[in-house]
């Protein structure tokens, strides 16, 4: 997972309310030509259930990472 990724995935799982424009805004290199597409693909509803599943997924990524 790319540092963009990893970002936006964060804010996701952090806030109540996730703003498309402002994760968008954390893309970096390449991905910042996409932004209108990030910010149409993160206004599709997100729910307290995904959240958790993608807490879980970035800790186990953060996991495997220490041990390597």
């Amino acid at each position: 997972m790319n540092k963009s990724g990893r970002k936006m995935l964060k804010q996701l799982t952090n806030s109540d309310k996730p703003d498309p424009k402002i994760i968008a805004q954390l893309a970096k290199g390449k991905l910042r030509n996409k932004i209108s597409l990030l910010e149409k693909a993160l206004k599709e509803l997100i729910g307290h259930h995904q959240k958790m599943i993608l807490f879980v997924q970035l800790k186990h990524i953060d996991d495997f990472t220490a041990q390597s």
